[in-house]
């Protein structure tokens, strides 16, 4: 029983290092993204100036860090999460392997490759801008949006889960009009749930922010957040799952 449960750590550990490599191979469709999205995080944030409009200055480093974090994960893990690697899910799934070990395995290497530097530049902006102390709470906070937007990324992505074609290709389709408008809703989805759930002028904020996160000593509300990130990655991990064992993955 320990060998057998060493190969196995042993196999994630290694599919984990594979789905990091990959990522930085061609044609790079993570990262293309994960730029991208970047590119719009920082346009947002120049354009519509939330920070001015609304923060204050210990709220500099966390809008910074959530809206990067949202915007990059918005596009890289809600659909994207199998359909950019379709091949090798199916490869993996074909080999016995459960779904919760392919979604871990992603969610952890996405971790690693975006969600890691993004709190590492929360943190260096915190510490920049405030006291070091404020990372336990402006880390935390971003923290709680990145793991959200994984089990959310999870659900979508067994629900909807779109392999990547040429622009060509999906031009020469466009008389298909179930399979291009399928594609147009999973190209708009990420940023339509964006918009609901933004750090500022979203539902949380609408909800919780003025009512309940504010009137709470800071590290309690981080950890609160923290949990509901955590409870937030678990209720899609666990719908993805029985999506999967209710209907297998449809690629489109």
């Amino acid at each position: 029983m320990t060998q057998s449960k060493a190969a196995t750590a042993t196999g994630a550990l290694t599919r984990l290092r594979e789905d990091v490599v990959e990522t930085f191979r061609p044609p790079r469709r993570w990262l293309e993204g994960l730029g991208l999205n970047l590119g719009l995080a920082i346009a947002y944030l120049i354009i519509w100036q939330p920070i001015a409009q609304h923060g204050r200055k210990r709220d500099w480093a966390l809008l910074i860090g959530l809206y990067f974090a949202m915007f990059i994960f918005a596009d890289v893990s809600v659909t994207n999460m199998l359909g950019l690697d379709a091949d090798r899910v199916r490869h993996v799934l074909r080999g016995h392997r459960s779904l919760l070990y392919v979604l871990l395995v992603k969610n952890i290497a996405l971790f690693l490759v975006a969600g890691l530097p993004t709190l590492i530049l929360t943190a260096f902006l915190t510490i920049h801008r405030q006291q070091a102390t404020q990372t336990a709470i402006t880390v935390p906070d971003v923290g709680v949006h990145i793991v959200s937007w994984l089990g959310l990324g999870n659900l979508v992505s067994v629900l909807l889960p779109m392999v990547t074609r040429p622009l060509r290709e999906r031009w020469r389709q466009r008389g298909d009009v179930p399979a291009t408008a399928r594609w147009l809703f999973y190209l708009a989805l990420p940023y339509g749930v964006y918009y609901l759930v933004a750090p500022v002028g979203g539902i949380p904020r609408a909800i919780f922010g003025r009512n309940v996160f504010h009137s709470m000593p800071l590290t309690e509300r981080s950890l609160l957040e923290l949990g509901l990130g955590v409870a937030v990655w678990s209720m899609g991990t666990a719908l993805a799952l029985g999506v999967y064992r209710y209907r297998g993955i449809r690629w489109y």
